[in-house]
């Protein structure tokens, strides 16, 4: 084990499942980060996810779509799929930094 794992469930999960939580809030480095797969939203959106949730750091998934943006002082981050290929994306994670309580962010891609 090399850090802690934690997963939010998505779309196409199985319901009921005790390892996956709708949501998690997870204190890191004196910052609250949201994570959640965002299509409690529907389509989810930065600007959707900022008027949705307060936390500092918010992290999604659903749309696949590499995206990192800073909206007023939160920053939004979807990391992409690190899985098989979907929708002509390259694989990805995002690698966040979180220095003096302030986070960043990087899209990391999977060749």
């Amino acid at each position: 084990l090399i850090a802690p794992v934690y997963a939010v469930y998505g779309n196409t999960d199985p319901v009921g499942d005790p390892n996956l939580h709708a949501e998690l809030t997870i204190p890191l480095g004196g910052l609250e980060i949201h994570v959640s797969h965002g299509h409690e939203l529907g389509s989810p959106t930065p600007a959707k996810l900022v008027a949705a949730y307060h936390h500092p750091v918010i992290i999604y998934g659903h749309t696949h779509q590499q995206r990192i943006e800073r909206i007023g002082d939160q920053l939004v981050i979807n990391p992409g799929a690190a899985g098989q290929r979907r929708f002509k994306l390259a694989p990805s994670v995002a690698r966040l930094t979180i220095e003096n309580g302030k986070a960043e962010a990087q899209i990391v891609a999977l060749d």
